[in-house]
């Protein structure tokens, strides 16, 4: 696990499963569309690279439901009222360390899937 340290305290925050997800995502992501833009003979690693996107995104509702605390979706906050509080504080730098997903991170997130699955 990933730990961010508070005031002397370790916490727990992203598992490695998640990072690896985020980071391979990314990787085939950006491969799909360098070998569609170069087209001809590499059309084929682009299909692969799309299915490899695809089966990430599997992996990832999958681990949704399974994976550690702060992976589940059920971590995710969708209070919108603690969602406006933390923006507020982040304009007025006023900000308090905290762990997990809030509802400004998950809308970008859906939107990030949206774009990746189009």
């Amino acid at each position: 696990m990933d730990l961010k340290q508070k005031d002397s305290v370790l916490v727990p925050v992203w598992d490695v499963p998640l990072r690896l997800f985020h980071g391979l995502l990314v990787f085939a992501v950006a491969a799909a569309y360098v070998t569609a833009e170069l087209g001809g003979s590499l059309i084929d690693w682009h299909e692969y690279f799309g299915l490899m996107v695809l089966g990430l995104l599997i992996f990832r509702l999958i681990w949704g439901f399974t994976g550690s605390l702060h992976a589940r979706f059920a971590d995710a906050r969708t209070d919108s009222e603690l969602s406006k509080r933390r923006l507020a504080q982040l304009r007025t730098h006023a900000s308090r360390w905290f762990s997990g997903v809030r509802l400004a991170g998950n809308l970008s997130v859906c939107g990030r899937y949206r774009t990746v699955c189009q």
